[in-house]
């Protein structure tokens, strides 16, 4: 049982109604605009550096991609326009929604595609402190995707005061503090050499630590740290020294480096929890002017 077409006009008229219905059906798909929203895993957006040499993946916020029309990668700090960090799962997915709704809406037949959306997965969110840009990151540390600010500086120190709190509290003693601290701003001094490598500016070796090379380095780019921060700057790295290789025994070297009046050699350093809180505030000054001018434009 079929069709019975009568010779060759009518084959043609056949085949004329097949061109012009596959004609009408090309026009609708033509036609068709399917606008697929970006997956989001809670109002999160994934995003992936286009540089083929970067391909570092983050997130942002629903706010920052409506901020600009520009995103900063959050590792090689290179702003692009923001379609260009679509990531391939959400091609992927926006291809796979759009065949399924243009399938329902005109019945092409298609087989069913898998619109399942994974996102990427991200360790650490940061609120910017400078723009309040609300982004994550694999590992911790990253440029701020609308700003431009690296974040070390903010993690470190809300780290640190964070362990002022406890140590002002009495959840921790003076002695562990001083450890704690000096780790953080460790840390930072340490961060700083991969953002600076990406922007090509010079890089510098900030062993906060030793106070007085640092000291001088600083002073050397402009950075003047003087006065009484920097003796609770000195002060504070000899009693974290203290703590850490002489189990809080003031030694000969301390005196010498610190010239303090009462500590006594071969005696246990007296803590003192306002002793400690000037530290953290001088430190606090000599890492925010060393971040103002190291990644100063």
């Amino acid at each position: 049982m079929g069709i019975e077409i009568e010779g060759p006009d009518g084959v043609q008229r056949m085949l004329a109604t097949i061109r012009d219905d596959v004609a009408r059906e090309i026009a609708l798909v033509n036609e068709t605009v399917i606008a697929v929203p970006l997956p989001h895993q809670n109002g999160e957006y994934d995003c992936r550096c286009p540089q083929q040499e970067c391909l570092t993946v983050f997130k942002v916020d629903l706010a920052t991609l409506q901020q600009k029309d520009t995103l900063l990668c959050v590792q090689c700090a290179r702003r692009q326009h923001r379609d260009a960090y679509i990531t391939p799962q959400q091609y992927a997915h926006a291809r796979a929604v759009g065949l399924n709704i243009l399938d329902d809406r005109i019945s092409l037949g298609l087989p069913r595609q898998d619109a399942k959306y994974q996102p990427i997965e991200s360790d650490n969110q940061t609120i910017c402190a400078v723009c309040g840009c609300d982004f994550h990151v694999q590992g911790k540390l990253g440029f701020c995707p609308q700003c431009g600010v690296y974040n070390a500086l903010q993690h470190a120190l809300d780290d640190i005061a964070r362990i002022a709190e406890d140590a002002k509290a009495g959840r921790q003693t003076t002695h562990h503090a001083y450890l704690l601290t000096v780790s953080a701003i460790k840390a930072y001094g340490c961060a700083l050499e991969k953002p600076l490598a990406a922007l090509g500016k010079k890089q510098y070796r900030f062993d906060f630590q030793n106070a007085e090379k640092t000291h001088r380095m600083l002073g050397e780019l402009g950075i003047a740290i003087n006065g009484q921060v920097y003796k609770d700057w000195l002060l504070g790295m000899c009693i974290r020294h203290l703590c850490e290789y002489q189990n809080g025994v003031v030694d000969e070297a301390f005196i010498q480096r610190t010239g303090h009046l009462t500590a006594r050699v071969g005696r246990s350093y007296a803590f003192n929890t306002d002793e400690f809180l000037a530290f953290v505030c001088a430190m606090r000054s000599v890492m925010e002017e060393t971040d103002r001018v190291v990644f100063a434009v």
